[in-house]
């Protein structure tokens, strides 16, 4: 794989990670979940080992690369936040159920 088809596929990663994170925060799951898998995808195609790069290359897909690990640190980060809030919701939901079941016996 040529070093600007891999670049191609990191500018990408990264676009559809800035999207992820939207998603994520507006709680948008099941786009989240299909876009998830486009990222996958051409996340997987990168044969980086392959590349044999100047240092310049290397330097310059090494920060393309930073780049992409923290987003993908944020994205981890408010999809936890989400599972939490999620979690208290059903926890508030299932006493709400608990008390309404024992008042109305």
């Amino acid at each position: 794989m040529l070093l600007s088809a891999v670049q191609k596929l990191i500018l990408l990663s990264i676009s559809r990670s800035n999207h992820l994170l939207e998603l994520a925060e507006a709680s948008e799951w099941d786009t989240f979940m299909e876009l998830d898998a486009q990222r996958q995808a051409a996340l997987e195609e990168m044969q980086l080992q392959a590349l044999e790069l100047t240092e310049q290359q290397h330097a310059q897909v090494q920060s393309q690369m930073q780049v992409l690990i923290k987003l993908n640190d944020q994205l981890e980060r408010v999809c936890r936040q989400q599972r939490s809030d999620l979690a208290g919701e059903m926890t508030t939901l299932r006493q709400g159920k608990k008390a309404k079941k024992a008042y109305s016996q």
